[in-house]
């Protein structure tokens, strides 16, 4: 039995395991998976399972066949009163249906192996599916035996498009009888494949013998343009493809034909394929006129859904910006980022996740690794402890809430001049923080309400903070793109 602590690591390319772990406790922050052949992370036996911050990606590039199979987070035959936390993480499956079947997260009962006071908990994660026959989240076997309360699937984003196959892709799929256990407050957005076909893609999937008791699906959101039905253009590209074959065969008969009456039959039959064929294509660019026009319509809505939300704190901000940047991707069909776009991403990368959110990882996932800045995740403040000086600026800064200040509005930038939109008081003091809390530069605000910027500073979002003679604090967030 063992206890293992892993942190800030990175697997590549790994022909086994990242991370494997016969019996034992596993705590993991802040690592990247990518294309580990066998699983990223591997228990077992499960005592104890923490996950937090990480990122699982299975991408083209990866070793292995149709039948191989890989998987994010592997966990089985779970202990007395186990415990299994997989928060804050990023899961994407996007490589071709010919390397294999992926799973993000893959927990496996078994038959009575999960016993009493066992608890699971996944939140706050995000799941991209894009591959045929792939799972963002697999629990197979049961888990009967859950502690009341404390086990459930909440608060996680699923993006499922199934681009390559006609094999179901699934966000969640849970095949076994379970007790004591919670789907709640996730959020499913479904894509449907731009040539129409059945795409087969399932939001959450639930089989069992029909033993599961106490448990609980509510306050989920289901986001699906309205599309006209998949069904219809399935049928369409039936009746295209039968009678382009069925053309072939009258071409091969016709070519050893003698017989005068029969030619014109195979003729007649020919032109009669191709009327069907020209009747099935008209059929498949009307509905594809309908998706289009539904396409246009739900996009431009989700983004002015996006610019109502009122972000403050420094993950909300990341969060509207990495939500403004795909959207406009998807409505422009540019198929990747402006420049502008890619040094946005780039200033939440860079970030330290503990600070900037889930939103850090998405960032750095679109830009696959693409950073011009290194990524500040060995900082004080985002493993371990905080320096003494960097704790006492942070909770000057925050009243001792140990973390950035909320934001209320936006400064201008100026030239190498920031100006700040707040009331002008004799005797305040501004503080100039980046993302990471660390103060670059602090002084006395006169009353023209503006300072020079520190030189050298990078592409990305800052925070400003204003300190008044009576105590009060006030902030504003500073976008700077060069």
């Amino acid at each position: 039995i063992t206890t293992l602590i892993v942190n800030r690591c990175h697997f590549e390319n790994i022909l086994d395991s990242g991370i494997s772990q016969s019996d034992g406790t596993l705590t993991t922050n802040e690592c990247h998976f990518t294309n580990c052949f066998a699983n990223g992370i591997v228990q077992g036996f499960t005592r104890d399972l923490t996950v937090d911050l990480c990122r699982f990606v299975y991408m083209n590039g990866l070793n292995g066949a149709a039948s191989d199979f890989h998987n994010g987070i592997f966990a089985t035959e779970f202990a007395l009163g186990t415990e299994v936390s997989i928060t804050h993480s990023f899961f994407e499956i996007s490589h071709d249906i010919a390397n294999g079947i992926s799973r993000g997260i893959h927990l496996d009962g078994g038959v009575d192996d999960v016993s009493a006071e066992t608890s699971v908990t996944i939140s706050n994660n995000d799941f991209v599916v894009q591959t045929g026959g792939c799972t963002g989240l697999y629990m197979a076997g049961d888990f009967m035996n859950l502690t009341p309360g404390e086990s459930s699937i909440f608060d996680n984003n699923f993006t499922l498009f199934n681009h390559d196959s006609y094999v179901w892709l699934d966000g969640a799929d849970l095949e076994g009888d379970f007790q004591h256990f919670s789907i709640q407050a996730n959020d499913v957005f479904g894509l449907e494949r731009e040539d129409l076909t059945a795409n087969k893609t399932r939001s959450i999937t639930l089989w069992g013998s029909g033993v599961s008791i106490e448990n609980e699906i509510s306050s989920n959101i289901w986001h699906l343009p309205d599309l006209p039905t998949n069904l219809d253009a399935f049928v369409y590209q039936a009746s295209i493809r039968d009678n382009v074959e069925a053309i072939t065969q009258f071409d091969n008969l016709l070519a050893a034909e003698t017989n005068p009456t029969t030619i014109a039959t195979l003729k007649a039959a020919q032109a009669e394929a191709a009327v069907e064929i020209e009747t099935a294509q008209e059929g498949l660019n009307n509905l594809q006129q309908q998706y289009q026009a539904s396409r246009e319509a739900f996009y431009p809505q989700a983004l002015s859904i996006n610019a109502q939300v009122n972000a403050t704190a420094v993950h909300e901000i990341n969060e509207k910006a990495v939500n403004l940047v795909v959207l406009n991707a998807l409505i422009n069909q540019e198929g990747g980022f402006t420049e502008q776009d890619a040094q946005l991403l780039n200033g939440i990368a860079i970030q330290c996740p503990k600070i900037g959110g889930t939103a850090v990882i998405k960032a750095r996932s679109l830009l696959d690794d693409c950073y011009e800045t290194p990524v500040n995740d060995d900082i004080a403040g985002c493993m371990g402890e905080l320096s003494t000086e960097s704790m006492l600026s942070l909770n000057t800064a925050t009243g001792n809430r140990g973390n950035l200040p909320s934001t209320t509005s936006t400064a201008i930038v100026l030239g190498q001049e920031i100006v700040l939109d707040v009331p002008f008081e004799f005797g305040a003091r501004y503080s100039f923080y980046d993302l990471n809390g660390r103060t670059l530069q602090s002084g006395e605000l006169g009353a023209s309400l503006r300072f020079q910027m520190p030189s050298g500073l990078a592409t990305g979002i800052y925070i400003c903070s204003v300190t008044y003679a009576s105590g009060k604090v006030t902030t504003q967030k500073i976008v700077l793109a060069h």
